[in-house]
């Protein structure tokens, strides 16, 4: 693709972006392949509105937020146990999102998925297309934008999605990485099923009622973010919130993860830590939590420099696209009494979803939980 054809074939020849959407679709070569193309400004397509650019910070301040993400060691975990959980219990509750080290998942084994997840993307983009796809049902599919197709502009991110397999056969991924994500998931899966744990005591949920928290990991996506040439006008992730129970998140050491401080009403840099791994909780365990843990909301800085990575485990009950509008969740039953009633009503997996597209019109944090609440016409939130 010549650099001079990209804004005529994307932009100048569309109609309106759902046919510019479209045709940068058939492509198949994603954000890279647009780099790789030679151009030296950011199409249409992924560039922000003025409004939404400061609406969204795509520039660091200059006087980042005093506060840190909490870092929490879990060496010695059997010993330590009951200060690791009430760790886990004040950083869910405040702010959403932490840091953990000492985890179990050795070095190498996030190394040599990183290392790989990069050969996938930047290999010849006719030898990734076969998996390019936006069918929601493919158990592995290159995508660009993700979530972009209900928002105004796309993300600058190409993305690998992957539906891990329930045992260790993973012969559905890509070759040039299928060796190291299996492996890798299932640490990740391992390390999952004893935060879970973690997170139900922490909610002062028995063993026998700890099954509430999702132990399921439904997708891991292999995030590759390339050089942006005018990073000010656009974003790498927009302002978001997971609909999953929690998300693990393995990044790489470029940086640009930002999580939003409630009580300092400013985003806080998630500075890459050597061998640590970032866990934030998502909208459907501050539905089931009923409020006592919170969902943390996050965005990714586009650079100029170079390409940064991460590859997000999101662990949530079992998805069904049959029963996604019709299976219903709400506050567990044993985080509500007289004196804690329920904040949230019931809400679907279709419902939940929408917690990727924030409400651009309003100026609601997360307004598909605000709107879930029980006392939404009665209070502001």
């Amino acid at each position: 693709m010549a650099a001079s054809s990209v804004d005529s074939l994307y932009f100048d020849n569309a109609a309106d972006s759902e046919e510019a959407a479209r045709l940068f679709d058939e492509t198949k070569g994603g954000v890279k392949g647009l780099v790789d193309s030679g151009i030296t400004t950011v199409p249409k397509l992924f560039r922000l509105s003025p409004q939404t650019a400061s609406q969204y910070g795509t520039t660091r301040s200059k006087s980042p937020c005093p506060f840190a993400v909490p870092v929490i060691d879990m060496k010695d975990l059997e010993s330590r146990r009951a200060v690791v959980v009430e760790e886990i219990r004040r950083a869910a509750a405040e702010l959403g999102m932490f840091q953990l080290v000492n985890h179990g998942v050795e070095v190498s084994v996030m190394e040599d998925m990183m290392a790989e997840a990069r050969q996938f993307h930047e290999q010849p983009t006719e030898l990734k297309q076969g998996y390019y796809s936006r069918d929601v049902t493919q158990k592995a599919r290159f995508i660009s934008g993700y979530g972009a197709l209900r928002r105004s502009s796309f993300n600058w991110v190409d993305t690998l999605l992957m539906t891990p397999a329930p045992s260790d056969a993973q012969d559905h991924l890509p070759i040039i990485c299928r060796d190291s994500a299996t492996i890798f998931i299932g640490r990740i899966r391992e390390l999952g099923e004893t935060l879970s744990q973690l997170l139900s005591l922490a909610l002062g949920l028995t063993p026998s009622t700890n099954e509430f928290i999702s132990t399921n990991l439904t997708t891991a996506n292999l995030n590759y973010y390339p050089p942006c040439p005018e990073p000010e006008v656009a974003i790498a992730a927009n302002p978001h919130f997971d609909t999953s129970t929690f998300t693990i998140l393995l990044q790489d050491q470029v940086g640009g993860l930002q999580v939003f401080h409630e009580g300092a009403a400013d985003w806080v840099d998630v500075p890459s830590l050597h061998g640590a791994l970032v866990v934030n909780i998502g909208n459907m365990l501050q539905l089931l939590s009923n409020n006592k843990m919170k969902s943390a909301e996050h965005k990714v800085f586009a650079n100029a420099i170079v390409p940064r990575q991460s590859v997000a485990c999101f662990f949530m009950p079992p998805i069904d696209f049959s029963t996604m509008s019709t299976k219903m969740y709400g506050p567990i039953k044993e985080l509500v009494s007289e004196k804690y009633p329920a904040v949230y009503r019931e809400a679907s997996l279709a419902a939940l979803w929408g917690s990727l597209y924030p409400d651009l019109e309003g100026s609601l944090r997360n307004p598909v939980l605000a709107r879930l609440r029980i006392a939404y016409d009665k209070e502001v939130v």
